[in-house]
């Protein structure tokens, strides 16, 4: 026997409530702070001339470090007997030396009586002024320019080749190989002029001029003598050669000249306001 059973299915529907909550999130990155240390290394220059050092390496070639006694720092300067100039370090007389150029104008790089060494010498027919330090031409030397010549020299250019020559109211005497100059010549010094004479320093702008010292006086020659006798029992007092009112005073060795239009007497020893002509003769 079949029994039919009849089921009865109830669907319930459940409804559930559900509430979202939006949450954001933010991730922070880590600020990471990279610190770079630069180091910079700063090469210094080889020193100028001139400029301070501390040791030879400090200096350009070819100059040296020169560290006075008890001093730090030093000074780069030219090498030993090297003058500096415009163009560097050049040698003066005697200066070690390679070649030729690396010597003063009117110098040559000159072998020694030791093969190894060369010295700055001056060149034929020059010699070395220690007041200008250079080589300067001689009398007749050839040259270039005023500045190659002796002292109170100038560099004549008048004939096919230059030469050296004394200036004006200068004349060249060998024994001392200078141009002096005679009485009346323009000077800086008294070894610029002629033996007995001067360069007595003037009074503004006027220039000194070379002129005979103390009791000499000029001659014809253009040379400075002495006038006065060299016997005792002569004048004391002595007429000027060819100038009745200069005369030269033998005992205090000096020269004067009577004041106004007075005039020196031989016969008086003195000045006299009235002289004739014909004695003055």
């Amino acid at each position: 026997m079949m029994v039919e059973i009849a089921t009865s299915t109830r669907s319930t529907r459940t409804t559930t409530s559900t509430t979202i909550r939006s949450t954001s999130t933010i991730f922070i990155s880590p600020i990471t702070t990279t610190i770079i240390t630069t180091t910079i290394t700063t090469t210094r220059l080889p020193g100028k001339f001139g400029e301070p050092c501390d040791t030879e390496s400090d200096c350009r070639t070819p100059f040296l470090c020169d560290k006075k006694s008890g001093v730090k720092t030093g000074v780069c300067r030219c090498p030993l007997n090297y003058d500096f100039t415009k163009t560097g370090c050049v040698g003066g007389i005697n200066a070690e030396c390679i070649k030729d150029s690396d010597c003063q104008r009117n110098m040559l790089c000159t072998p020694t009586s030791s093969t190894e060494i060369r010295q700055c010498e001056c060149k034929t027919r020059y010699f070395y002024d220690y007041d200008t330090k250079r080589c300067r031409g001689d009398f007749n030397a050839p040259c270039d320019t005023n500045d190659d010549c002796l002292r109170n020299g100038v560099c004549n250019k008048s004939g096919k080749q230059s030469y050296c020559d004394c200036t004006e109211h200068y004349q060249y005497y060998v024994a001392v190989q200078k141009c002096l100059g005679d009485p009346g010549a323009v000077c800086q010094r008294d070894s610029d002029c002629i033996d007995n004479a001067e360069c007595p320093i003037g009074s503004g702008p006027i220039q000194r001029m070379c002129s005979c010292a103390r009791q000499y006086v000029e001659d014809n020659y253009r040379k400075c003598v002495d006038p006065c006798p060299t016997s005792t029992v002569q004048l004391k007092i002595v007429r000027h050669p060819g100038n009745c009112k200069r005369f030269v005073d033998c005992e205090h060795k000096r020269k004067d000249e009577c004041p106004g239009k007075s005039f020196f007497s031989l016969k008086l020893q003195r000045c006299v306001p009235e002289f004739s002509q014909a004695e003055c003769d």
